[in-house]
Order: structure tokens, then C-alpha cells, then sequence
């Protein structure tokens, strides 16, 4: 069986699982304590995700099965492999890495690092343009979650 062919028919199963699960999530009923999302605005949110996610796979199993032969040739390169297994080794060490020093340095300084370290990883340019975007991301998330969404993130030990 090709990867095409696996690519589509899980795409087909996890878009039966997400219609199964959106169906089910409607049906989730509002209590008294209930905000203005609803009891099932998350679990809504997340099976649209999963039944997008399970569509474009089944699209793309179908464009990849028309350049197959393309494909084959990449696949004999072992090194295309490796590169592929280093950056995923490497974007875990950057998640672990924020994991760690999220509570020591805080919220606005972890995901400023977090940012630069996946943009420098994906090779991007090391221009002042990198350096303000990665510093006003994390100014920018915390202002959503923190005043806009009231959800409180670490401020970090090193700085209390």
C-alpha cells in the first residue's frame, strides 16, 4: 500500500471520527456557570480542526498521487530523511527548552526565544526585523491571554 493510499485512508477515517464527534459535541448541553463560548465551543472548535486537517490530507493524498515519481526520487536520498528527523529533534530540544525555563524567566521572555530559536531553526535571516518580531510576539501573546483573554501566565521566578 502507498503512502497516497494511507494518506487517504486515514484522512477518510479521521473525517468520519470528526463528523461522529461533532455531532456528538452539539449535543453538549449548557450549565448555569456557562461563559459565552457555550460547554461546546471548545470541543466545536477542535473537531472543525480535526475535519479540515483530515480533508486537506485526503486533498493531498490526491495531489501527491500525480507526482509520485518526484517524490520516489527524494525518498532515495537518505540524507533528505536525516535533515527531516534533525529538524524534528530539534524543534522538541526548542519545546523542551521553553518547557524549562518558562517558569524561571517568565512568559514574555520565554516565547520571545521560543519564536527566534523556530525561526533561526527554519533558517531565516538574522536581520533586525527577526529580533523585533520575536520580541514583540511575546509582548503580543501576553497581552491576549493576560488582559484580553484574563488568563494569567508565569511571570517567572528569576524576575518576582
Amino acid at each position: 500500500m502507498s503512502d497516497t493510499q494511507k494518506d487517504r485512508i486515514f484522512g477518510f477515517i479521521t473525517a468520519l471520527f470528526a463528523l461522529v464527534y461533532l455531532w456528538y459535541s452539539k449535543g453538549i448541553e449548557d450549565s448555569m456557570l456557562a461563559d459565552s463560548v457555550g460547554a461546546n465551543g471548545v470541543p466545536l472548535l477542535i473537531g472543525s480542526i480535526v475535519l479540515a486537517s483530515s480533508v486537506a490530507l485526503v486533498i493531498k493524498s490526491f495531489i501527491a498521487a500525480k507526482s509520485v515519481a518526484a517524490a520516489d526520487e527524494e525518498a532515495a536520498d537518505p540524507a533528505a530523511e536525516w535533515r527531516s528527523v534533525r529538524i524534528a529533534a530539534s524543534l522538541m530540544a526548542i519545546l523542551l527548552a521553553y518547557v524549562i525555563v518558562l517558569p524561571l524567566a517568565g512568559y514574555i521572555l520565554s516565547v520571545s526565544v521560543l519564536v527566534f530559536a523556530v525561526a533561526v531553526l527554519a533558517k531565516a535571516p538574522l536581520k533586525p526585523t527577526l529580533f523585533i518580531t520575536a520580541a514583540l510576539s511575546g509582548v503580543t501573546f501576553w497581552i491576549l491571554f493576560e488582559l484580553m483573554l484574563t488568563i494569567h501566565m508565569p511571570k517567572g521566578s528569576l524576575f518576582s
